[in-house]
């Protein structure tokens, strides 16, 4: 095979990857999706799929271009001609197009006829600039890529890495309750709508003002629902700012034994019952504060971090909603905080800047932890961001929201482990790969350097800021993000040693 040809289909792989990755984000596939298209009615769906946005289209034509150049590229090395014929590429890029918007049919975006025309729009334009200016073409790519000023590749090196550290930090800071509403009302079962309705017994429910240690989780557990004096105390030291003991009060009215002002909880609705040691509801039913949480908020918010406690057994393993178990909130669609059950699992969702008012953009789901309708212990922890759910005294460790959840959605890339894929793709990659076209000396342990320098620094700041502990995930991805930007990197050195971006 040809050398350059080779080095065309390499870039054109780059390029195909790349394309795939700005194309199908947030990468939240589900065929839900497609059913919501296919339930519209002739009117909508023909709406949708011939909706136009001048944005949309400009970028859909920009982001063909490269296929155009590329495929004709190949084609010229190929057959050793001047001059491409445009029908063959075009299609080419159709193909990929239709490819992509039949994916996106699986994803919470839109998929539109007029992307396609955009699309082949671009590709066409691609061709036409490298039959017709190919050589302006190559020698304004070359300019950027390798002849800028030393000086200016240097800055522009420099300060994408002070971008990436910056926004690498905004998680921690972003993602606290000063938001939180003080207006909101403490409940225990359900929303004040009564529409959100949990089936089960409850013992305890308990709020801390800090994050809970593993060990301190383990404490609580091995107290059970049995509450002695001494375990009381030891429940209060542990920053404990609401506690709601079940089995010691008759009536409809539930005292808060550790806040001053005495928030009180009242029973409203039906179908609930006295069991011994709790409270059972049957889903229709809330324990209410008679006042406004404001100063459980405010212990909360002076701290940014806080744990809820609760003693239950549920009475429905399938429960959907999710059901709310303990919660500070105005209704289904706003809230401080919720933890709930879904099914076999426990859902927590905390109101910040990141996950937005009802917390439900990046809300933390522990799946098939409640198998049974056995006695539980449930906690769940936040530290400016970080969430954590324990079960019956163990952290459910594979189930944690850290730092590298939420870096990739300030970018909208999504929070699951395409999304952190994606991220690496078009940051750290980048970053090595600005590094790299510094030029020598040693172009590549700079580049290299630059994307470790950046790994490094966001473990550091966690474990300084957020006592979080290495992440081994976060660290090979840096690797590979190192020797993929080499890689690219060493794809447009080649390319312009062989004249190919002449």
């Amino acid at each position: 095979m040809d050398k350059k040809s080779s080095l065309y289909k390499k870039l054109l792989s780059v390029y195909l990857l790349y394309l795939l990755v700005l194309t199908l984000n947030p990468y939240d596939f589900s065929t839900e999706h497609l059913k919501h298209l296919l339930s519209f009615d002739l009117k909508n769906f023909l709406e949708f799929i011939f909706h136009f946005n001048i944005w949309d289209f400009a970028l859909n034509i920009i982001f063909f271009i490269p296929a155009g150049v590329l495929f004709s590229s190949i084609k010229a090395e190929k057959n050793k001609s001047e001059l491409i014929r445009y029908q063959p590429i075009v299609f080419y890029g159709l193909l990929i197009s239709l490819c992509i918007e039949l994916i996106q049919l699986f994803l919470d975006r839109s998929t539109s006829v007029i992307d396609l025309m955009a699309n082949g729009l671009g590709t066409f334009t691609g061709v036409y600039l490298f039959n017709s200016h190919r050589h302006i073409l190559f020698r304004t790519i070359r300019n950027f890529s390798v002849e800028l000023n030393r000086s200016l590749r240097v800055f522009i090196a420099y300060s994408f890495l002070m971008f990436l550290m910056v926004t690498a930090s905004l998680p921690y800071f972003l993602n606290t309750p000063s938001s939180w509403i003080d207006s909101f009302h403490l409940l225990i079962g359900n929303e004040p709508t009564l529409n959100r309705g949990w089936k089960g017994e409850i013992y305890k429910a308990a709020v801390y003002k800090k994050e809970l240690s593993k060990n301190e989780v383990s404490d609580l557990f091995k107290i059970k629902n049995n509450f002695s004096e001494q375990s009381r105390q030891m429940i209060k030291n542990a920053g404990c700012v609401a506690l709601y003991d079940f089995s010691v009060h008759s009536g409809q009215e539930f005292f808060n034994e550790k806040i001053s002002d005495n928030i009180t909880l009242r029973l409203k609705g039906d179908n609930y019952d006295r069991v011994p040691g709790g409270i059972k509801l049957s889903g229709k039913s809330v324990l209410k504060s008679m006042l406004p949480a404001r100063d459980i908020i405010k212990e909360l918010k002076s701290t940014n971090q806080f744990s809820v406690e609760a003693w239950i057994k549920t009475s429905d393993l399938n429960q959907q909603g999710p059901a709310r178990i303990l919660t500070i909130s105005d209704g289904p669609d706003n809230r401080n905080f919720t933890l709930a059950q879904k099914g076999k699992g426990i859902h927590f969702r905390v109101s910040t800047f990141l996950a937005g008012k009802n917390g439900s953009r990046i809300n933390l789901r522990a799946k098939n932890v409640i198998n049974d309708t056995l006695i539980h212990h449930i906690v769940a922890t936040f530290n400016h961001g970080v969430e954590k759910i324990a079960v019956d005294g163990k952290f459910v460790s594979q189930r944690v929201y850290g730092d590298m959840d939420y870096i990739p959605y300030i970018f909208r890339l999504g929070t699951n482990f395409l999304s952190k894929i994606a991220y690496y793709l078009l940051f750290p990659v980048l970053l090595g790969v600005l590094f790299y076209s510094i030029g020598e000396p040693l172009r590549e342990v700079r580049a290299a350097g630059a994307v470790i320098i950046y790994i490094i620094f966001v473990q550091i700041f966690y474990y300084i800021k957020a006592a979080q502990t290495m992440n081994p995930e976060f660290i090979a991805a840096g690797i590979i993000a190192a020797v993929f930007s080499l890689y690219i990197g060493r794809l447009i050195k080649t390319a312009n040693a062989w004249g190919c971006l002449k």
